[in-house]
């Protein structure tokens, strides 16, 4: 395939859009969606080299897999080495214990796999991860491990069904990707059985199968509605919009039509705009700029907590560049270009010394508990709070689940003859009281009911999964009904749902007939970071904390304790307990 300046252009809007994004530009809301736009163009390109060898006769798994390393390894181990650095000066133990893991990940391209475990792509403290992106590549790299096998398979035994296949795993992925959008978006977001369909249409573009439209006037509406549909979806999709499944074909088909037209070399306005030469510069330098960008920008973040100036992140952007040009031009072209050196035998020994490298710098941090003597004694006392297990003190994945199926009935709903039977019912905002209660009430028997991010509404369904559901029907069509309680505890993150006043009035008589006492909990606290690392940064001036507020408590607090007396509930203001009028 002969060089296409659009596409290096196309690059050029995908990597600008990340990278704004996470630089803080409100107006690019959906600027996250210049990751599908790569899937796109890279299935296109891997693709199209792969038919072009395997029809010369002269496809090799080991020089497609000598490619790939000198394509991503570099830039990659630079950016990690770097970013390991910074890391060990900024990061807390805990955040670089948990660096030290992901380390291993991205060096192992499982990177989307530990994220997908331990962070929400769109969650307020993402800046204390720095390889959070690699999860893209982690993808990227799954999907080739089989893709070139599966590809050389059909052409040698199916050669004339190849699209066929094409179109029905698009077929499988694209549906399982809007259905896991909607009810495990965590999961759709990280995996390549739900991104795959985007790699593939890059794919089935290269192979050629789909003629190519000469009629300059029709190759100029399709390029203009391929460059709307990118644009649609940088400036108008947010965090908050379902993604991917349906909402990432703005960027693929946006993608597909551009590169797509491009191939008939008509000249298009929009080809021409992509071709100019800054266009082209940025996208040459598109994967070091994606690369260096983020541990920038998140551990700048991460070290002044407060958001940045518009200036302090303008230098950012242009520091971002500035090493993105170092690394493309003495990092990624050498060993791309310079074959007289850097063997096949050399890269290959290059790729497995430098992922045994950063598995064991990686494994290091992690075994030392994220280095604390970096530390003061007095900074490391406050910050091992960052390693509290929630886990263990909440009874997850038996009484407290993320999955109805994972709860344990027999352990968590036991009865006593002797103790008085307590219910706690709730989400995580009310399992976090079951270690505090049991240590201090041994003399109550509780029975606990809690789901992840799950209301004690009975008419409660959760977009995300129906794991509320499920629990719920158990709550108030099983075990309340069935069963009378001493006392029931109602707890939840309440100042998450501004209707929860409405929804708890609703719900209280039923809590009434299977009991006399009722105790509400009200809303407690939280914070865009996490308590130590505040305490940790801001020892003294305590007054700050409410700057890091997520929500206003005490508003809710006041509605929350009105509402318990008109209903007559015993209130538990935990704002009250916790909070005084400075901090």
């Amino acid at each position: 395939m002969k060089y296409r300046a659009d596409i290096d252009g196309l690059r050029a809007v995908a990597v600008l859009a990340v990278v704004l994004f996470h630089a803080g530009w409100d107006i690019l809301s959906g600027g996250f969606i210049g990751v599908d736009i790569f899937f796109v163009i890279s299935g296109f390109l891997i693709t199209n080299i792969l038919i072009r060898d395997l029809q010369e006769g002269r496809f090799s798994i080991v020089t497609f897999y000598e490619r790939r390393i000198r394509r991503i390894f570099p830039a990659l181990f630079f950016t990690c080495a770097f970013t390991a650095v910074l890391g060990a000066i900024i990061l807390t133990p805990w955040d670089f214990y948990k660096f030290g893991q992901s380390l291993i990940a991205a060096t192992f391209f499982v990177s989307n796999m530990w994220f997908w475990k331990d962070m929400d792509y769109f969650s307020d403290n993402v800046f204390s991860r720095p390889l959070l992106h690699t999860w893209s590549l982690a993808v990227e790299e799954q999907f080739y491990i089989f893709f070139p096998i599966v590809l050389w398979g059909l052409f040698k035994w199916q050669r004339k069904y190849i699209l066929h296949y094409m179109i029905l795993g698009m077929l499988v992925s694209f549906p399982l990707s809007v259905y896991a959008s909607h009810h495990m978006a965590t999961t759709a977001f990280y995996f390549l059985p739900t991104r795959a369909w985007e790699l593939l249409i890059g794919a089935i573009l290269a192979s050629n199968f789909i003629p190519v439209i000469q009629k300059k006037s029709v190759l100029e509406v399709l390029s203009l509605l391929g460059f709307g549909l990118i644009f649609y979806g940088i400036f108008s999709l947010t965090e908050e919009d379902v993604f991917p499944g349906v909402n990432a074909i703005y960027p693929s088909l946006g993608a597909a039509l551009i590169i797509y037209v491009g191939k008939a070399s008509t000249g298009t306005l929009i080809e021409k705009v992509l071709s100019v030469k800054p266009m082209v510069g940025i996208g040459l330098i598109s994967y070091s700029l994606y690369l260096v960008h983020w541990p920038l920008m998140s551990l700048a973040q991460y070290y002044f907590i407060l958001p940045l100036s518009f200036a302090f992140s303008s230098l950012l952007l242009l520091a971002s560049f500035a090493l993105a040009f170092i690394s493309w031009k003495y990092v990624e072209q050498p060993f791309r270009t310079n074959r007289i050196y850097f063997t096949r035998q050399r890269i290959f020994k290059f790729g497995f010394a430098g992922m045994f490298v950063f598995t064991c710098i990686g494994a290091a941090v992690f075994l030392a508990k994220g280095l604390p003597e970096r530390f003061s004694e007095s900074e490391q006392k406050v910050l091992a709070f960052q390693f509290f297990d929630e886990a263990k003190y909440y009874n997850t994945e038996k009484c407290f689940v993320t999955d109805f199926d994972y709860y344990n009935k027999e352990e968590c709903v036991t009865f006593s003859d002797t103790k008085p039977n307590v219910l706690l019912i709730g989400d995580s905002h009310a399992a976090q009281y079951i270690h505090g209660f049991k240590y201090n009430f041994e003399d109550v028997n509780f029975i606990q009911a809690n789901a992840s991010a799950c209301m004690a509404y009975e008419e409660y369904l959760s977009e995300e999964s129906d794991k509320c559901r499920r629990m719920n029907e158990y709550v108030f069509k099983e075990l309340l009904p069935e069963n009378r309680f001493d006392a029931v505890i109602l707890a939840g993150r309440w100042q998450k749902d501004e209707h929860a006043v409405a929804h708890l009035e609703q719900i209280i008589p039923l809590l009434k007939q299977s009991t006399d006492h009722v105790f509400l909990i009200g809303p407690i606290p939280t914070y865009k970071t996490d308590v130590p690392f505040l305490l940790f940064k801001y020892p003294e001036d305590k007054t700050i904390y409410r700057d890091f507020l997520t929500e206003s408590v005490l508003e809710m607090d006041k509605k929350f304790m009105q509402m318990a007396s008109e209903n007559a509930v015993a209130y538990l203001s935990a704002y009250n307990n916790l909070c005084d009028a400075e901090s």
